[in-house]
């Protein structure tokens, strides 16, 4: 099996690179979280978008590490060779994913223990190491021996990518190619310039949009959600206030395979549903802000944190038409994580088991 280079130093020293917790540009305003193999990664961005502004499928092709997973017909398929990822081009590199490709520069390029990505992960890619290989991590020419490819191809999704931007969105098309558009939910504002990791899990589960349903103003709704990449654990926890009072509980829960998210639903009372409003009243949940002050956060010594391979939360609210939501990484206890842990463990039935230790002696 082939591996990607930061994987196996992770293995080797038995810890993982930090990410910064701001996913952006760590390869052009460099800190502890930038790798050290920053420049390749951003040759072989600038190679690979090259290929993509001239046209270039073949060359676009040859640029990717296979078997690779792509989604066609919003199913799961692994494109074994070149040939196969030609074959569906315009579905692999549908126009969310062209978009992002073509409007990303260096500043959009950030790398992790994962690899490197850009502008709201639509593609992947890594320095890979050949099966069977044994790398030495310590070896001088470890961070440049081994060749750049796309390894991973975040096709069929939502990214907030500006049509009015799409400065060369579309590959010029053979003509017996068919362009295909995703109708994927549309989870922000197409405005909205940062996206938050835990969407990941939104739209692998195949979530409704609250921000869409927001277009509604009888709509009360609440969800939390929950993103860890390693292991892999996707969770939303979806509460709709019904006329009454009442509530509908809705959970999905996934090891990031499509084809096995297990959903439940259950009813809440009214006072369940009080105790909701009334929690969120009190942490000031609607002016709380969207997105975490990176260069705020520390560790107990006070020393700047990073976020290594981590959970990403969210809590997103609708009411009366407005559309409010909150991230965080790592988030410690505090009003966020009351809000998180009522949703996903005191009022989901049953008992999700990736709570119960995350959010002891909290939501009682």
């Amino acid at each position: 099996m082939k591996v990607s280079r930061l994987l196996v130093l992770s293995l080797v020293t038995a810890s993982i690179a930090p990410l910064a917790t701001a996913q952006a540009g760590n390869c052009t305003q460099i800190d502890g979280s930038s790798r050290p193999d920053c420049p390749g990664a951003l040759a072989f961005f600038h190679n690979f978008q090259s290929a993509f502004r001239e046209g270039d499928r073949q060359k676009v092709a040859a640029l990717v590490d296979y078997p690779v997973k792509v989604s066609i017909h919003h199913k799961p398929v692994l494109i074994r060779n070149q040939a196969q990822l030609l074959a569906h081009f315009d579905q692999i590199f549908d126009e969310g994913v062209r978009c992002t490709i073509l409007n990303s520069d260096e500043k959009n390029v950030w790398g992790n223990w994962q690899g490197f990505t850009m502008d709201g992960g639509s593609v992947w890619f890594d320095g890979i190491i050949p099966r069977g290989e044994k790398p030495d991590s310590k070896a001088p020419d470890y961070w440049t021996k081994y060749p750049f490819k796309i390894k991973a191809i975040n096709n069929d999704a939502y990214y907030p990518c500006d049509p009015a931007r799409k400065r060369e969105a579309e590959i010029r098309p053979t003509q017996d190619t068919t362009r295909l558009t995703s109708n994927a939910p549309v989870y922000f504002s197409p405005d909205q310039t940062h996206i938050p990791l835990a969407y990941a899990a939104l739209a692998s589960l195949r979530e409704p949009s609250l921000f869409e349903a927001a277009k509604d103003t009888s709509v009360v709704a609440f969800r939390m959600s929950y993103f860890s990449p390693v292991p892999t654990r996707e969770v939303a926890v979806r509460l709709v206030v019904n006329a009454d009072g009442s509530g509908q509980v809705t959970s999905a829960v996934s090891s990031g395979v499509p084809t096995e998210i297990t959903r439940n639903q259950n009813t809440v009372s009214g006072a369940d549903v009080n105790k909701l409003l009334q929690l969120l009243a009190k942490v000031e949940f609607w002016s709380m802000s969207s997105i975490e002050d990176a260069d705020q956060k520390t560790d107990a010594t006070g020393r700047k944190a990073y976020v290594m391979d981590g959970s990403f939360w969210m809590v997103e609210g609708v009411r009366e038409g407005s559309f409010h939501y909150v991230s965080r990484s790592n988030p410690r206890q505090g009003p966020f994580m009351e809000i998180a842990c009522y949703l996903a463990k005191d009022l989901a039935k049953p008992v999700i088991p990736t709570f119960q230790s995350k959010c002891a002696g909290l939501g009682q």
